[in-house]
């Protein structure tokens, strides 16, 4: 089977983010291209224009400068007029474009690099190929490192006041004597809490307890100070089912997701409308359980009551929607009673 050819939409400033990028996607397979590639003299908006009309699917970098960038909305556009599958990237926090406000794309500043490039990956292959199963080895996409200049300290001029020296000598020969007097009581003071004897150390026990839970308590923090659908989804990606915030994290995306509603996900053994953006157990190709998320792979309606009414509503592909419910008709057509 011939590589997909991957168009990739970014500003300047990313270039060096780029091409990292482009090598990850490289290994996988995929025939990468990107404006570094265009030869000396060649007519830039032609050769564009040829290279997104020749690719299969567009990658469009999400950036504080590539947002801003007339060129990438240009090609974005042009992509969008031909009906190609873009898939947009978001390396770092910035405004995203009005006409992606509604489409899905992949936050690699909240899922992390790891865990967004595979995402990114089983996406333009279930797009193109119909295909997600494909494993990513973790750490084969390795951002660049951003180098900063090291910020030392500017050095004080030196006092010629030996006033000055003396009477700090003074101070800090006070203070030194007030610290080993301390230390002394400290050493000799019996310990109340080991007074029976005991070897259990309680203040250490704590501080390996709380050295235990801080990166997940800061993620958390984190998650929770951004407020969005988005931030609570990716937190659940990333420490599943056994985080002691399973249960607020589900609270809070239910807040998100106010109204109700069944779709149609499937046929047993045939095809989906749908695909699972968050799931604990099974796979794509098996019915979603409870407290799953999934997204439309098209625009699919939505049924309600007991009936199954159609109201003309649709969810696009891209929403995202909670599982709350599964069951399996005569005909075996799998239907998820959902919030959206």
């Amino acid at each position: 089977m011939a590589s997909k050819k991957i168009f990739i939409s970014y500003s300047k400033k990313d270039t060096e983010y780029v091409s990292s990028l482009v090598q990850a996607l490289r290994q996988q397979g995929f025939d990468v291209w990107f404006d570094k590639n265009i030869m000396t003299g060649n007519d830039w908006d032609d050769t564009i224009e040829e290279e997104i009309k020749n690719a299969d699917a567009l990658i469009l970098i999400l950036s504080k400068t590539s947002v801003a960038s007339e060129n990438v909305k240009d090609e974005m556009s042009y992509a969008l007029s031909l009906g190609k599958s873009v898939n947009p990237i978001k390396i770092e926090e910035c405004n995203v474009p009005m006409r992606l406000a509604r489409k899905q794309f992949i936050d690699f500043a909240i899922l992390g690099h790891d865990l967004g490039f595979e995402r990114l990956v089983k996406d333009i292959n279930l797009q193109l190929m119909d295909d997600d199963t494909v494993q990513v080895p973790k750490g084969t996409f390795v951002p660049p490192k951003q180098h900063t200049a090291p910020v030392f300290p500017t050095p004080k001029p030196k006092s010629n006041n030996n006033l000055v020296y003396i009477i700090g000598g003074i101070i800090l020969g006070g203070i030194m004597v007030v610290a080993f007097i301390i230390l002394l009581v400290a050493v000799f003071t019996p310990d109340s809490d080991n007074i029976d004897g005991g070897d259990y150390d309680s203040e250490n026990a704590y501080q390996e307890t709380q050295l235990n839970t801080t990166v997940e308590d800061q993620d958390w923090n984190s998650t929770y100070t951004k407020n969005n659908l988005d931030s609570y989804i990716a937190f659940l990606y990333h420490y599943g089912k056994t985080t002691k915030y399973y249960t607020d994290a589900y609270s809070e995306i239910n807040k998100f997701l106010p109204k109700t509603a069944a779709v149609w996900y499937g046929s047993k053994g045939g095809d989906f409308n749908f695909s699972k953006h968050l799931y604990y157990a099974g796979d794509q190709t098996t019915p979603p359980q409870y407290e799953d998320i999934i997204t439309p792979l098209f625009k699919s309606e939505l049924y309600e009551g007991e009936n199954y009414e159609r109201n003309g509503l649709f969810v696009q592909p891209g929403q995202k929607l909670l599982v709350y419910d599964v069951w399996v008709d005569v005909n075996n057509n799998i239907w998820a009673g959902v919030r959206y």
